[in-house]
């Protein structure tokens, strides 16, 4: 059922709230900043349609595959650069990262069931315990988040590339290093995920005009009825 609601969000971003002909494919790999205004006036003159199975077949791609916009014009900003790679590099140290990430998940949910705080019920107040057990379980958390997210972004990152459906270019780092989070900000810009961004800077403008013509409505019909 996530799927499901996962490519329907991607059909209405790109089908009903993108307007046609401003999100397209630039083509494998990384966009190189100076070469997206040709692409854009090339894509213009070819003038293509994608029509309604076109776009649910472009939100299918984009949900599995890149929800960051690698290889599309519309591609975040924030996203770690990786080494050129040759294929076979590639898949060695991606089936690396399963096995670690994987183990880290597994060693993360073992530690947590040694808290009693995790295991009692009903739980107490977390700010209650001691501080080493708060840093050290959010820590746990924070670990456990990321090699539950990462995972499947590396299997997928492996099986892609295996069957050379796409190519290593495709796959960037999903995290940046952890030394570039020293300010929040730069944390959730750079280091963590970007799997989210798309959808908030979409999304968020047209929720936040519908509020903000509503509260006017509102203000509006209360100064009405005070006169």
């Amino acid at each position: 059922m996530s799927f499901v609601c996962g490519v329907l969000g991607k059909f209405v971003d790109f089908g009903v709230l993108t307007r046609e002909g401003s999100e397209w494919k630039v083509g494998r790999g990384r966009v190189v900043e100076g070469e997206r205004e040709g692409i854009r006036k090339e894509k213009e003159k070819e003038g293509e349609k994608k029509g309604f199975w076109g776009g649910v077949k472009e939100s299918c791609e984009i949900y599995f595959f890149t929800s960051r916009g690698i290889g599309w014009n519309w591609e975040v900003g924030g996203i770690p650069e990786r080494p050129i790679q040759t294929r076979g590099v590639f898949l060695f140290r991606t089936a690396l990262r399963i096995f670690g990430t994987y183990l880290a998940w597994d060693l993360c949910r073992f530690s947590l069931s040694s808290f009693s705080y995790i295991t009692t019920e009903p739980r107490g107040l977390f700010f209650a315990l001691p501080l080493w057990q708060q840093v050290t379980l959010t820590w746990l958390h924070q670990l456990e988040a990321f090699a539950f997210i990462n995972t499947p972004y590396q299997l997928a990152a492996f099986l892609t590339v295996l069957v050379h459906y796409q190519t290593p270019e495709d796959w960037p780092p999903l995290f940046g290093s952890l030394s570039d989070g020293y300010l929040v900000s730069k944390a959730w810009g750079r280091v963590w995920h970007q799997l989210l961004r798309r959808q908030f800077s979409m999304f968020t403008p047209h929720f936040c005009d519908e509020w903000v013509v509503s509260l006017e409505w509102g203000c509006e019909s209360a100064v009405d009825g005070e006169e």
